[in-house]
């Protein structure tokens, strides 16, 4: 497979994403920022969404090792968006709220395009 045709899929795949894909809102907070030597809050933390649309499935039973993914864990296939999803985010999914366990993105040139979301109840 050519460079132009793993980037034709690229582009192929994000586009069936955008369309059809289910909407998913992440949500996250940075901890506080302190001043180290004088121990006074510098920022109190931010708050924010973001926005992405993706297909979620099921992990097939090989995949599942009870440990590092679990029955009833959801494998989200999602475009990328500005942040890259961490542990510890939350993932509004179909009105169920779920929670970041694992985010593996896949790169072109440098840039995330797609993420693999491992979310968890």
């Amino acid at each position: 497979m050519s460079l132009a045709d793993a980037q034709a899929d690229i582009e192929s795949a994000l586009e069936a994403l955008m369309e059809s894909g289910e909407k998913a809102v992440f949500s996250y907070q940075s901890d506080p920022v302190f001043d180290n030597d004088t121990g006074d809050l510098i920022s109190g933390g931010t708050t924010g969404t973001q926005t992405a649309y993706g297909y979620p499935e099921n992990y097939s039973n090989s995949e599942i090792d009870g440990t590092n993914i679990q029955r009833g864990d959801i494998k989200l296939i999602c475009s990328a968006g500005k942040l890259r999803p961490v542990v510890g985010w939350l993932c509004l999914l179909d009105s169920v709220s779920y929670r970041v366990m694992n985010c593996e993105p896949i790169r072109e040139s440098g840039v995330d395009v797609i993420y693999y979301v491992q979310l968890r109840k």
